[in-house]
């Protein structure tokens, strides 16, 4: 049976970002929806691979965010 759940209310349940009732309409629909199912463990991997991710700014980016910072320190807000 095809469920009408987006890749958006699989993310939202991902990161526990659903009500309760939504929740378990999702579990129930992912143990009998093997492309949602699939769909799902695609996200999960996804999810793993971003939290092991060492992403830095280059430091000229670093530097310019921090003279910029500096050059407008005084100006007055209107």
């Amino acid at each position: 049976m095809k469920h009408l759940f987006t890749q958006q209310h699989l993310i939202n349940y991902l990161y526990n970002e659903c009500s309760l009732l939504e929740k378990a309409a999702i579990e129930q629909a992912l143990k009998e929806d093997k492309d949602l199912a699939l769909q799902f463990r695609n996200l999960e991997e996804s999810k793993k691979t971003l939290n092991t991710l060492n992403v830095m700014p280059q430091a000229s980016t670093l530097q310019n965010i921090l003279n910029y910072s500096k050059s407008n320190r005084f100006e007055k807000t209107h």
